[in-house]
């Protein structure tokens, strides 16, 4: 079939693929589904339209997308399908009063998705809105929701966070693009969430597994000597890592602390952590209390040497640079650089790692104190889980709901006795004989 005789008639799929193109455009309409429409161009592109009035009463015409059975195209099952959702949507907008809602790309979805779903349901929204802002958006922000992109364009975004050498962030990122299509099928923005199919294994995601790294007795020694060696970290850094190891608390407790939550005064001395602090889930965070850890001496030193640089600022890890608190990147970019310090051996001549064992992560420090508590020091598994604050488990915590505070306070002293046990014992590490690299 030409350009038919008759602008309206019943489509089929026989019927649309037998529409030549002509010298100029011209429309078809659907007489089985009102409103629906197909356009088709000279070059012989075929699109589904649908024109409507808004609520001031003018003309519209939202593109449905392109015609076809390919990644990215309507089949014409899918075309009536989408027009009733988005039939459906402008019905509720003029209900309510409301111009209809304009969402045409990946990028109004994704911050339609944040403001509706992610700041609602997500204790920390702002890791989630970091990804979107640097992961999702470069990629995918501009493409347009119909035609519905094609699955392989989605899978770019996952490809290029594995190609900058992120595997592991790369099977974050599939998981919130996931989440982002089901949010726009489940409110009528898409008929389908393209990707469904996807594979993380086929993008060349790869699983995090919690894995073994911790120091032992010896790399305690050399890892906390090598804080003060020949690098430019900075003494709250330093200071921050010490505790971390000393205390076993994440790098995010560390870097949020404010004075107020620390009494350095007394002969039992602590460090509240705050529910808003803690990493729980907004679930947890409803039956959560705040966590109270009690400082050895050692900690408290470190806490008092942070006190004389932060001035008058409020928080413990006080940044001159945004007269804020250090963000979360610090603590682990500076363990990196620490492990990648190379120094010359005056003996040999030859360029030697600062650390000569595997490299590990600030949360590793808190595997570190946690494994050492069992194994050497002999401590009570449930007491070792609580100067964690881990769950001991849902029939556990019914039951016991202590806070085991006089006995974690002997096993935090215990531990930093150990460490520094470790640290003070007669060593061959010698910096000011090596030159830093």
């Amino acid at each position: 079939m030409t350009k038919p005789n008759s602008t309206k008639f019943p489509f089929t799929a026989r019927t649309l693929d037998s529409l030549k193109p002509a010298d100029k455009a011209y429309d078809c309409r659907d007489s089985g589904a009102p409103g629906l429409a197909l356009r088709v161009s000279p070059t012989g592109r075929k699109t589904f339209r649908w024109t409507f009035r808004d609520i001031t009463g003018k003309h519209r015409v939202k593109t449905l997308g392109d015609y076809g059975d390919r990644q990215g195209q309507l089949t014409l099952s899918n075309a009536r399908r989408t027009l009733e959702v988005v039939k459906a949507r402008h019905r509720d907008s003029l209900r309510l009063g409301e111009s209809e809602v304009s969402i045409n790309t990946i990028g109004e979805l994704a911050e339609l998705f944040f403001e509706h779903r992610l700041k609602k349901t997500r204790k920390r929204p702002e890791e989630a809105r970091r990804l979107i802002d640097k992961d999702i958006l470069p990629t995918l922000g501009k493409l347009r929701l119909m035609p519905i992109p094609s699955t392989p364009a989605i899978g770019k975004a996952v490809i290029a966070v594995v190609d900058r050498g992120a595997p592991v962030h790369a099977g974050k990122v599939l998981d919130l693009i996931r989440q982002l299509f089901d949010f726009g099928v489940a409110n009528g923005y898409l008929i389908h969430n393209p990707a469904s199919p996807l594979r993380g294994s086929d993008l060349g995601v790869e699983e995090y597994t919690p894995c073994n790294r911790r120091l032992k007795g010896d790399q305690i020694r050399e890892f906390w000597l090598a804080l003060d060696g020949p690098h430019k970290m900075s003494t709250q850094t330093r200071c921050a890592l010490r505790i971390i190891l000393l205390t076993g608390v994440r790098s995010q407790e560390m870097l949020l602390a404010r004075w107020e939550h620390l009494d350095l005064e007394t002969s039992d001395s602590s460090w509240i952590i705050p529910i808003e602090n803690q990493k729980l889930t907004l679930r947890q965070s409803r039956t959560a209390r705040d966590f109270v850890i009690p400082l050895a001496p050692k900690a408290v030193e470190l806490f008092l040497a942070l006190k004389d640089l932060a001035g008058n600022s409020p928080w413990v890890m006080a940044s001159e640079v945004t007269g804020g608190h250090y963000n979360d990147k610090v603590l682990g970019k500076a363990m990196r650089r620490l492990f990648a310090v190379r120094v010359r051996d005056q003996a040999t001549g030859e360029l030697v790692p600062l650390l000569d064992f595997a490299p590990i992560s600030p949360h590793d420090l808190r595997r570190t104190m946690r494994s050492m508590m069992g194994e050497t020091l002999r401590i009570a598994p449930h007491i070792a889980e609580r100067c964690l604050n881990h769950s001991l488990g849902t029939l556990t915590m019914t039951y016991d709901t202590g806070e085991y505070l006089d006995e974690r306070r002997e096993a935090m002293n215990r531990w930093a006795e150990y460490v520094e046990i470790q640290v003070n014992r007669s060593n061959n590490i010698t910096f000011l004989a090596r030159e830093a690299i």
